[in-house]
């Protein structure tokens, strides 16, 4: 933080924080209104839904200092934000109390509470519900099901479409893994880890499948080698039958030319 600056301001996703420092007190009312309008361009530009005024390094709260925060907030609430004042100074409190602004602003005496006002972990971070991990655990389920039809060969299975099924499933697994990991903590980090080296698992395994499923099962390859056989037969039997109308073909004229021979050899003898 720059203590020479009269503010810093602090862009987050979905909320800023706004610190007021205490050179701020010492500031004359053109200071003041230059500093006003830095902070508010900075706030329109941020467009923050949430924003934490921290009062927190302020000992003292002038009438001049007093009008800045009624600004701010209007501009907060004229872009439909939420503003929430963090003091932690009785002499700060008591001036906004005496001004009668408590009963407009939201106010918490610590930077956790007000980042658990506005729905966030007390760290600051997104809170990540139970539906993103029951995703996940859904995901995994489906791989694995589809891996385990495939082994086993349950059904006709069209390979391709059941490979493109698990790469899938496996992608949505790994995908909430690598989020829960980089936005988890704690025991869901852990969890998102787990996640990640089962994903990863079950990728190898399906891409190492893959050529076996590729291949029909072995009921189909019978009845396709007892239908190829039965066709080999019939064109077998079909050949020989065309060999044997051809066969006799060819004799029934060399039988006549010979009887045609023997009349007149007949004839001569006579």
């Amino acid at each position: 933080m720059d203590s020479g600056k009269s503010f810093d301001l602090e862009r987050h996703a979905g909320f800023a924080r706004l610190v007021l420092n205490p050179s701020l007190n010492a500031y004359h009312w053109a200071d003041i209104e230059r500093s006003a309008a830095e902070i508010l361009t900075s706030l329109e530009t941020a467009k923050a839904s949430g924003v934490i005024v921290d009062l927190s390094s302020l000992d003292y709260l002038g009438s001049a200092q007093l009008t800045l925060l009624v600004r701010i907030w209007k501009a907060i609430k004229a872009s439909g934000g939420r503003m929430i004042v963090l003091v932690t100074a009785p002499v700060v409190r008591e001036v906004i109390n005496t001004a009668g602004l408590s009963t407009l602003w939201e106010f918490t005496d610590s930077l956790a509470d007000a980042y658990q006002k506005l729905g966030l972990r007390s760290d600051g971070g997104t809170r990540m519900t139970m539906l993103l991990p029951f995703v996940g655990v859904v995901a995994l389920m489906g791989a694995i099901a589809g891996l385990c039809a495939t082994l086993f060969r349950a059904g006709n299975l069209d390979a391709r479409l059941s490979l493109l099924l698990q790469l899938g499933f496996s992608g949505v697994a790994l995908a909430v893994g690598v989020w829960m990991v980089i936005r988890g903590t704690g025991m869901r980090k852990k969890f998102g880890i787990a996640m990640v080296a089962a994903s990863l698992i079950l990728t190898v395994l399906e891409i190492m499948n893959a050529p076996l499923a590729g291949s029909a099962p072995p009921e189909q390859k019978s009845e396709a080698a007892g239908a190829e056989k039965t066709e080999s037969a019939e064109k077998a039997g079909a050949e020989k039958e065309d060999a044997d109308s051809g066969k006799g073909a060819d004799a029934a004229p060399a039988k006549g030319d010979a009887t045609k021979t023997a009349e007149p050899k007949k004839a001569a003898e006579e």
